[in-house]
Formats: C-alpha cells, sequence, structure tokens
C-alpha cells in the first residue's frame, strides 16, 4: 500500500498548506510524489479559485494554480504547453477584472498578461486582419479545397489561437484602472475580424 497522499488528502490541506508544500518540493526538501495526478489537482486547484471568487480561499487557490503550472516540468515531467498557459493567464485575467490590477503581484499583475501576449504572437493586427480576409475568400472560392490544404488549415490554426490569446485580455478592457497601450486596443479591434 502506497503512503502517497490522494487527491482528496491533498486538496483537504487547504491552499496554504499545499501551497508551502509545493515549495518545499520544489526547493528539494521534500521528495516528489511519484502517485499524485498534478493534472487532476491542478484542474481541481484552478476550479475551486474560480468558484471562490475574489475571497482569501480564492486568491490562494489561484497562487496555488499558477505555481503547479509553472513549475509542471518539476513537478511531473511535463512542460506546460500554449494551453497550460492560456489556462493561467485566463485565471489571472479573472482575478484582475474582479480585483483590480496590482502592479508586481505574481497573480493580479497586467504586465504579466501583456508580456505573455507579445511573446505568444508574432504578427500585427493589420497583418492578422489580411490573412483572416484572405481565408475568407479561399473558403467562399472553393471550400472543399481549402479544408485539404494544410497551409490554409495551417493558418487558420494560427488566426483562431491569436484570437484566443485576445479572449484572455478583453476581461481587462471593463477595468478603469487597467491601462492598455494602443496596440493591445487595435488587436482587441481586430479581434471579431479572426476566425
Amino acid at each position: 500500500m502506497s503512503n502517497e497522499p490522494t487527491i482528496s488528502q491533498i486538496l483537504g490541506r487547504g491552499p496554504e498548506a499545499i501551497a508551502t508544500w509545493i515549495e518545499l518540493i520544489l526547493e528539494g526538501r521534500e521528495p516528489r510524489p511519484d502517485g499524485v495526478d498534478w493534472p487532476v489537482l491542478v484542474q481541481l486547484a484552478a476550479s475551486d479559485a474560480i468558484s471562490m471568487g475574489p475571497s482569501r480561499d480564492g486568491l490562494e487557490w489561484a497562487k496555488v494554480t499558477i505555481a503547479i503550472y509553472e513549475n509542471m516540468e518539476r513537478l511531473f515531467d511535463r512542460a506546460a504547453d500554449d494551453s497550460d498557459e492560456r489556462r493561467v493567464m485566463n485565471l489571472r485575467s479573472f482575478f484582475i477584472k474582479t480585483l483590480g490590477p496590482r502592479r508586481g503581484d505574481p497573480l493580479l499583475d497586467p504586465d504579466l498578461l501583456i508580456a505573455w501576449f507579445r511573446r505568444t504572437v508574432h504578427a500585427s493586427p493589420k497583418d492578422a486582419a489580411a490573412r483572416a480576409e484572405r481565408c475568407r475568400d479561399v473558403m467562399q472560392r472553393a471550400p472543399a479545397d481549402a479544408a485539404r490544404d494544410e497551409s490554409w488549415l495551417s493558418e487558420m490554426r494560427e488566426l483562431r489561437r491569436i484570437k484566443n490569446v485576445l479572449s484572455v485580455l478583453e476581461p481587462m478592457t471593463s477595468r478603469s484602472d487597467v491601462q492598455l497601450d494602443e496596440d493591445i486596443l487595435e488587436w482587441l479591434r481586430a479581434r471579431p475580424r479572426l476566425p
């Protein structure tokens, strides 16, 4: 029988104890448990963060979620992918919209989202809108050919990825205390034209 903690046992510790436990694992002062289903744990922590909202516990669960996502490779030998990063940024965006921005805060700093956006998107709003228009034209002229054209499919996936990234920034626009530069605002205006 394993001495490894179950997900229920881990969650029962509460977010602050889990955050300390993760920190000890990352520092090498606590062994990394092999039997923990980290992907399930991080999803449950994120769910608790959102459901508890802007409460103290909600913030603590959000911090646990971010700590797991940002250390996935060290905790369970899987590097974070685009969807993992987007989940973290969605969580940050939710709490910034709800609680407001706090510069330097690992959860509430909008600059973290802006930096992620700039690292993730390698085009201009004008270029992306033009590419989207070309994709629509191809689809209207020859839908069957477009669906089989790998370069067209790749272009559509990339434009959709950009639109998904922009959806993370959008909630912050409702806050007057979040200052977005003109480049970001131009991107957000271009978002409806993306597939």
